[in-house]
């Protein structure tokens, strides 16, 4: 059986300091909002710290800076799961796009899906957070 899957747009958003590169989708806050009161409420989260988004970089250095900046404010097409997904510490929706995926080649990342396989058609796997248990 195919898995389910829902389509949205996002905006593209690089940051830079120093040498900690950051791209990220800003996607719709209605999607995290709405899987969150999904959530049972014994399920004690705190919401996630920043905005709603996909990250596309965090915590790499692109080997092709060429290329870093160059879609910044583009609007993406992306897919996301509704099926909720969590860890020991993390809850999260899986997201796929291609787009995202020629962004981080361009970029000289690495495009693979080491933690869950995608559908087909995606070669990456990647995530928008809903929450977590950390203690505040």
């Amino acid at each position: 059986m195919d898995e389910v899957l829902y389509k949205s747009n996002g905006t593209l958003h690089y940051s830079r300091h120093n040498e900690s590169f950051k791209l990220i989708v800003s996607v719709d806050q209605g999607i995290v909002d709405y899987y969150r009161a999904l959530m049972p409420k014994a399920i004690r989260t705190a919401p996630q710290k920043y905005a709603a988004h996909i990250s596309v970089v965090r915590k790499e250095i692109p080997p092709n800076l060429a290329s870093w900046d160059k879609y910044e404010g583009q609007e993406i097409e992306f897919s996301y799961s509704p099926i909720i997904h969590s860890g020991t510490v993390y809850y999260w929706l899986n997201a796929f796009s291609v787009r995202l995926e020629e962004i981080r080649t361009e970029l000289g990342l690495i495009v693979d899906a080491p933690f869950h396989q995608p559908p087909p058609g995606f070669k990456k796997t990647f995530h928008i957070s809903l929450g977590n248990t950390k203690e505040r």
